[in-house]
């Protein structure tokens, strides 16, 4: 018999590969899943800049047409108020029309009355207008005397008359105001006393 010597061992050794680096393993589908992710999300990126774009732009038209309006609606009244001058009238209730009536006023809801004094020359305009009692709201006593110089008519006298002082009272109501509606055809029918009462809308 003869001694053969004892097999060598077997060693078996472990994987030492180094590892992979992080997104080394997206291969196929893997690539094409962040692809398309990547697609999604600049998709929605540039959608949402379009829609931005599209709200700032009709936003903006807006705001233009609502100008091209309130210049459309300040030329109307002052053509109106350009014709009430050159022709003026002697009715009382046609001196001061919803078109005076100041639109800080009317914004805020403001109203009172205003007492003003003027004369009246021997063409039978009215000059130096003057407050005697302020409503309380400077652009209501202001647009009064304005109105009233404007518009107030009265018969023409000899040159040298004496100048006519006048005193009213200019009753600016709201719009808001129930009780405006009885004032209103009050003034159309021009037979209102001493007061003068502002038509509004």
């Amino acid at each position: 018999m003869i001694d053969e010597p004892p097999p060598a061992p077997v060693i078996l050794k472990g994987d030492v590969r180094p590892a992979r680096p992080p997104g080394a393993g997206l291969v196929g589908d893997g690539k094409t899943l962040m692809i398309v992710v990547l697609g999604g999300m600049s998709l929605l990126l540039v959608a949402a800049l379009i829609f931005g774009g599209i709200v700032v732009y009709r936003t903006t038209e807006a705001r233009e047409r609502e100008m091209e309006r309130e210049i459309a609606r300040r030329e109307a009244h002052w053509d109106r108020s350009a014709r009430r001058a050159a022709q003026g009238s002697t009715d009382p209730a046609e001196w001061i029309t919803a078109d005076d009536y100041p639109a800080d006023a009317l914004r805020r809801n403001q109203e009172g009355t205003v007492t003003i004094r003027w004369q009246v020359a021997s063409n039978g305009r009215a000059t130096d207008c003057t407050i005697a009692a302020t409503s309380g709201h400077a652009s209501l006593d202001r647009a009064a005397c304005r109105a009233i110089l404007r518009s107030a008519r009265y018969p023409a006298t000899a040159p040298d008359a004496p100048l006519r002082a006048l005193t009213r009272r200019v009753v600016g109501k709201s719009p808001t105001d129930r009780g405006f509606r009885v004032f209103g055809r009050a003034a159309r029918s021009g037979r209102d006393g001493d007061r003068i009462l502002w038509r509004t809308p």
